[in-house]
């Protein structure tokens, strides 16, 4: 299940950054639509969702890389358990 998460994260960072660009278009040819005056604040409003969607992206690809490096720390990548196990922990010792 961390290896599936990990990888829609990735998926999902990836796909969020080409919508990006699809956006970037829409905003620009939305900006052109409208009248002289409300031209700049189209363009502060999509250059404000580009951010956000730029930070949204990088927290995806971090949190599909942790998921990743955890599963292949767990010894979960290939479908395998190591053979190390930690035990339990207990105060009977």
């Amino acid at each position: 299940m961390l290896r599936v998460t990990g990888a829609v994260c990735l998926g999902g960072s990836l796909a969020l950054l080409l919508a990006m660009g699809m956006f970037g278009l829409d905003v620009l040819q939305m900006r052109e639509l409208r009248v002289e005056e409300m031209q700049s604040s189209i363009l502060a409003g999509g250059m404000f969702q580009e951010v956000k969607y730029f930070v949204a992206a990088f927290v995806l690809a971090f949190l599909g890389y942790g998921a990743l490096s955890s599963a292949k720390t767990a010894g979960l990548a290939g479908g395998r358990k190591s053979g190390k196990s930690p035990g339990i922990v207990s105060s009977a010792g």
